[in-house]
Order: C-alpha cells, then structure tokens, then sequence
C-alpha cells in the first residue's frame, strides 16, 4: 500500500485541479496517479504539474531523449511510478520500451543512438550517481553536440528527475494506466508491475494482457 494515502480521482475532478487531471489523461506521465498524491497540497499539485510539463513538453532537446532519460532515472532508484509510466507523446513520436531498454542497458554500445544522445543520457547518469565528475573537460564534450541554452534545459531537465524519482519512490505507489492502457487500481497495478521497475517487456505487458483477459 502507498505510504500516504491517495485521493479519490472523481473527488479531485471536482477541484480546481480538474484540468491539470484532464492533461494528465492525455498525456500519462504523469498520470492522474501523480494527483491523488499531490493533491493533498493543490497549490503545489498545480505548480508541480506546470513546472513539470514545461521541463519535459516543451525545450529544443528531443521529447524521445528526455523520455528516455526519466525512465533510466526512475529506474536507478527503483521509483514503481515514475519508472513505469510512460509519455503518449514519445510513443507517438516512435519511441519503442526496446529502445527505451537501449537507452538504459546498452547506450553506450548501440548504434541506434547519435553521440549527441549518448553523451546527454552519460550527462543524466553522472548527475545521479557521480556529479563531482561533470567538470570543464565533461561540459566541452557536451558542447559539441549542444547550445548553452539545451545544455541548461537537460541540465534542469536531469535535476528535476533525480530529485521527482527519489520523493515519489519513497511513497510507493503506482501507475493507473496498465501497459496496455487500461485504467487500473493500485492493487491490480502493482500485480502487473512487479515490486520494482523493469522493462515493460519483462513481464508487465504479458501481465496486463492476461489480467485484461481474465476480467
């Protein structure tokens, strides 16, 4: 069971935070869960949603990119929301959970991924695990590929995850949409993805699929 207690969504829908739930319907990560949690404090529910939209919806650095970099994120510190919602904008956009994995298991290796993308995704690893070694010589590199103003937005973009993933992993709970895009309660959600975030393709899409099946 999460460590808080979450809100009723059809309670909140009545709130002023009805839009932002209504954006996070659309858009899924986050999705509506990310209220039920954070509407226990709206004014920064609100502000927390807009803050987030504008670091992952909206810059010059690839949406494909930064959706990747938040899965990795969320993984490296076993967070069960973060590390399994997924944006509809990046599917949309062509991103696949094999290039997701890809980008967490083998980026420096692959060949699906530019120099610029891997050294932004080095960039979010480092920040998490070992930030005294981004000095003058790691941000030359990335100003190869990058401008001073992207460099600044992944810079920001990587900050927020970190610091998002850790808070929300320690409440422990989950996604509301299954991996085949089922709305689904906290019980069922967590029999579908298991007690720590893995690919989607290790088990919880087979999961939804059966647990769909079964209803």
């Amino acid at each position: 069971m999460p460590n808080i207690s979450m809100l009723d969504i059809a309670d909140l829908e009545k709130t002023e935070l009805a839009p932002f739930i209504k954006k996070a319907l659309k858009y899924k990560a986050p999705d509506p869960a990310f209220h039920a949690m954070m509407g226990h404090n709206p004014e920064l529910a609100k502000a927390m949603y807009i803050a987030w939209g504008t670091v992952f919806q909206t810059g010059k650095v690839d949406h494909k990119l930064k959706e990747i970099i938040r899965v990795k994120l969320s993984r490296a510190v076993d967070c069960n929301y973060w590390g399994n919602v997924r944006s509809a904008s990046a599917k949309q956009q062509g991103l696949t959970e094999e290039i997701i994995d890809e980008g967490i298991d083998n980026y420096e290796a692959s060949e699906k991924f530019t120099e610029a993308e891997k050294i932004a995704l080095k960039y979010s690893e480092l920040m998490d695990t070992a930030p005294e070694k981004i000095d003058e010589e790691f941000y030359e590199q990335l100003a190869k590929y990058y401008t001073t103003e992207e460099i600044v937005e992944l810079g920001i973009y990587i900050g927020f995850n970190v610091g998002y993933h850790r808070f929300f992993g320690t409440l422990q709970f989950y996604p509301m949409f299954a991996p085949d895009g089922r709305l689904v309660d906290q019980e069922e959600s967590r029999t579908i993805y298991g007690d720590l975030p893995v690919s989607h393709l290790k088990g919880p899409t087979q999961r939804a699929t059966m647990n769909n099946a079964a209803e």
